[in-house]
């Protein structure tokens, strides 16, 4: 989407987490569109260069989400330097594996992901702009919202958590016409997509660009989305093209969620980390010695395999020693 100058010109919108990834994107985006803007991270450090790259500048500080209080007081801070808000966006938020171990980090994860949407929506409310014009209320979540994984339960109930959320409160701000929504991407071409990449290369003995055409293989359009694609869509919603859309959770991800999750992610997660190598149509993986981690991992991959008719067998001598055979 091209930017449109002036669309949004003296609005004032939050976005957090806005030193990296999509956020870094978000930022000078809506500033190209004339938005005045507050951008918030854990680490201040992260927005001085996205804060240059926004025409007009921006006002940044530090922000933990998980901290009500302290997001609470951030808002608060934000609406006196530029005034009332018109939109806020949230994007902060973690990712990867959690396993039931003494440090599984479904609490961190939920914590962050959900809990801190939430504290920041509510600190934003307390300060939109006088209606009767619409006002919104945006997050990133993802296409794990939609799916689950095995080995990424926090991720994926944090982020299904979001549309709950975000329905809840469009029917609860619906009269004052603010509006709420979600956007589930898939991949998108960020640092923390690369490290996964480079993670499942690693993994399955392939290059990364190897890798990459892995991943992207059953994506209908065959490719990552760029952060800027997704910056351009909640520019969209914030606008007053997007008059009438709430409650929605709108999938930006190649297409990937028209796909059944047998296809798409069961196969491609049970490869990360477990040094599977060969992903034929008739997938014989050779017996090998693996982590107790990814042991654990592994049999909770074949648990979901089998539930959709994949024919698995493990071996059970050992914990580390598993053999696997798949035959789709």
């Amino acid at each position: 989407m091209t930017a449109v100058s002036g669309r949004l010109a003296g609005r004032h919108v939050l976005v957090t987490e806005a030193g990296t990834g999509i956020g870094r994107a978000i930022a000078p985006r809506l500033a190209e569109e004339g938005e005045q803007l507050s951008l918030f991270a854990r680490h201040a450090s992260r927005l001085g260069q996205t804060a240059a790259d926004c025409p007009g500048g921006a006002y940044f500080a530090s922000c933990d989400v998980r901290d009500r209080a302290a997001v609470d007081t951030a808002v608060a801070k934000a609406a006196g330097e530029h005034g009332a808000l018109y939109a806020v966006v949230v994007n902060a938020g973690i990712g990867g594996v959690n396993e039931p171990r003494p440090e599984d980090r479904f609490d961190g994860l939920v914590l962050t992901n959900l809990t801190g949407t939430y504290n920041t929506f509510r600190a934003g409310e307390r300060h939109l702009v006088e209606g009767p014009g619409a006002r919104h209320l945006v997050s990133i979540a993802s296409i794990l919202a939609r799916i689950g994984v095995p080995g990424y339960s926090g991720y994926c109930a944090s982020k299904a958590g979001l549309g709950g959320l975000v329905r809840s409160l469009a029917a609860e701000h619906g009269a004052a016409n603010i509006q709420v929504n979600a956007l589930c991407p898939g991949w998108v071409d960020t640092a923390m997509a690369r490290e996964g990449i480079a993670g499942m290369a690693a993994g399955m003995g392939v290059s990364p660009d190897e890798a990459h055409r892995i991943a992207m293989e059953p994506v209908p359009l065959g490719r990552m989305r760029q952060p800027e694609g997704v910056a351009g869509m909640v520019a969209w919603l914030v606008s007053d093209d997007a008059r009438g859309v709430t409650g929605q959770c709108l999938d930006v991800n190649g297409g990937a969620f028209m796909l059944k999750e047998r296809t798409l992610w069961s196969q491609w997660f049970v490869g990360i980390g477990l040094g599977l190598r060969d992903w034929g149509s008739q997938r014989d993986f050779p017996r090998r010695r693996f982590s107790q981690s990814q042991s654990w991992r592994l049999r909770q991959a074949s648990h979901c395999l089998k539930a959709q008719g994949y024919s698995i067998q493990l071996g059970k001598n050992s914990p580390k020693a598993l053999s696997m055979g798949c035959f789709v």
